[in-house]
């Protein structure tokens, strides 16, 4: 009842959880993975993603940008294809 006494407290969580939603299904989905490197795949990409999300950043004009430059980045720059290191120039 603490929502009642303090109006800065909201009295539900829906927006967390819609946040978290996409991450709670891919967990849901891991079940069907054929193996655990599969499932360390798997969420991997749903971290990544997810990181895309809360960055505001598209995820698959991301995803073609790391496919396109994935061979010609040095194995210790690996890193600057993160999605927190991207520069999405068409936004």
């Amino acid at each position: 009842m603490l929502f009642i006494n303090i109006g800065l407290v909201l009295s539900d969580n829906n927006d967390t959880e819609r946040l978290i939603r996409d991450m709670v299904m891919g967990k849901k989905a891991y079940l069907f993975c054929r193996d655990l490197d599969a499932c360390k795949r798997a969420a991997m990409m749903y971290s990544l993603f997810g990181a895309c999300k809360v960055l505001d950043k598209n995820p698959e004009r991301w995803l073609c940008y790391v496919l396109k430059h994935i061979d010609s980045t040095p194995e210790d720059k690996y890193y600057t294809l993160l999605p927190e290191f991207w520069d999405d120039e068409e936004q």
